[in-house]
């Protein structure tokens, strides 16, 4: 550990050699230095050196390790698909809420693709995209939408609103949302 001081300060390992480590309390009102690297007894022309500690846990490394043991152990221990899903759906929340700035390239270092695709966080931001995207298109081809309409709308799936998102293009007026829908609602029915 003492070695390390001395390449931070671009000194070579081996000076942590000639020197001896110790915490020491300054004859003051409580001045307490972390560490003096004091020359060892024939070393006296070097300098002496006063080191200021702190460490902190990297939460991000913490959490990201946590999340990868889990998913493994899931993934082997757990042979129930919907308690691995279960799983993971809780694994990614804990994920998203404690390392909220996680790009979507770090995500990808914790979890697989599919893993991220299958999660309920990702289905639901899926949606909200899909409904936010189409509900700017529609404002923007034919106009606001009744609540009649908007409820409508809502129940859509994830595809069904991708699939009005392209139909809006051909749209000229509202009648052609209110067919639309009616012809889905049918369809599902």
């Amino acid at each position: 550990m003492t070695s390390i001081f001395f390449e931070l300060i671009n000194l070579p390992a081996s000076e942590a050699d000639i020197y001896n480590f110790g915490s020491v309390e300054l004859k003051q009102t409580a001045f307490r230095i972390d560490g003096v690297f004091l020359p060892t007894n024939n070393q006296k022309e070097q300098p002496i050196y006063f080191v200021e500690v702190q460490f902190q846990k990297d939460k991000e490394k913490e959490v990201t390790a946590l999340a990868i043991t889990l998913l493994s152990k899931a993934r082997s221990d757990l042979p129930d698909e919907r308690l691995q899903k279960n799983l993971l759906d809780l694994i990614q929340t804990i994920v998203s809420y404690k390392l909220p700035r996680l790009s979507p390239q770090e995500l990808a270092r914790i979890f697989s693709i599919s893993d991220l695709i299958n999660t309920r966080y990702y289905q639901e931001v899926r949606y909200e995209e899909a409904l936010n995207y189409t509900m700017r298109i529609i404002e923007r081809r034919i106009g606001g939408v009744s609540q009649d309409l908007q409820v409508k709308i809502n129940q859509l799936s994830v595809e069904n609103l991708e699939n009005l998102g392209l139909a809006l293009l051909d749209f000229t007026s509202m009648n052609d949302l209110v067919i639309w829908l009616n012809n889905q609602a049918s369809s599902d029915g």
